[in-house]
Parts: C-alpha cells; sequence; structure tokens
C-alpha cells in the first residue's frame, strides 16, 4: 500500500488545506485500501518536513477517525502503530464482519426502558407530594405539642 509521494515542497495554502481535508476526512464510499490512501497523502501535504513519524501517526488518526465506531474499534483493539497495519486490521474486521452472522441482542428481564419525560414529571410531582405530606405532618404534630 506504501505511496511513493515524492519529496517536494508544497505551498502554504494547500498544506493548510490538506490540514483541513485530513481533520474531516470521511469514508464515504472509498474503501478501506483507498481511505488509507487518502489519508497518507493528505498527511503527506499537510506536515510536509515534520519527519515522517509525525507524518504517519497523522494519517493513521485520520484514517482512524474516518473508520465506522465499530473497526475503529477492533483496530484499536489491535494497538497497531502504522496506517499500513491499521488498514490491515480494518480490512480484515470488516470481511469478518460481513460474514459472520448478526449477534443478537438480548436484553436482560431486569432491563427497564429509560423513563419518558411523562414519568419523570409524574415522579417528580411524586415526590414533590410526599415532602409537602411529611411537611404538613411535623406542623400538625408540632401545633399539637404547642397547644398541649
Amino acid at each position: 500500500m506504501e505511496d511513493s509521494i515524492e519529496k517536494r515542497t508544497w505551498p502554504p495554502d494547500e498544506e493548510n488545506a490538506s490540514r483541513r481535508d485530513l481533520a474531516t476526512l470521511t469514508q464515504g464510499d472509498l474503501s478501506l485500501r483507498a481511505l488509507a490512501r487518502q489519508a497518507r497523502q493528505l498527511a503527506n501535504r499537510a506536515f510536509n518536513g515534520a519527519g515522517q513519524p509525525i507524518i504517519e501517526r497523522e494519517a493513521m488518526e485520520a484514517f482512524l477517525k474516518a473508520l465506522p465506531l465499530n473497526l475503529k474499534r477492533e483496530v484499536l483493539r489491535t494497538r497497531t502503530t502504522t496506517l499500513e497495519t491499521a488498514w490491515e486490521e480494518a480490512e480484515r474486521h470488516h470481511q469478518l464482519m460481513k460474514t459472520l452472522p448478526p449477534t443478537p441482542v438480548i436484553v436482560a428481564a431486569t432491563e427497564q426502558p429509560a423513563p419518558s419525560r411523562l414519568d419523570q414529571l409524574e415522579s417528580t410531582i411524586a415526590a414533590l407530594q410526599r415532602h409537602l405530606l411529611k411537611r404538613q405532618h411535623r406542623r400538625a404534630t408540632q401545633d399539637t405539642r404547642t397547644a398541649s
């Protein structure tokens, strides 16, 4: 996958545009391979002269950021350090995900659905009513003590 990008100096405007494009890189219709290539090309232009380790890191971060969350999670688990191996891992997991049946979602019987806004309001009203009843009871008790 290593692209041979010739070493040359890019104009500052093109470097800035490449940095912007790298920061907003998305997969869209690109294959994983094309996404990795795009990340490398943009990083080469955006960080021209910064040194290969920086370019590699920036390309890999942009590639990972552009991946769907499930693939990104799997690639990060491998603790890969290069764009090449990140792409290979993403491709491998992508192929696995295509061949495996979807995992059924099992909901435990004890789980409750998130309360609706109406449920939250009713719960708040009930708590306020309990608070007011306790307060009235305390006052009534105090009044009977002072009357005696």
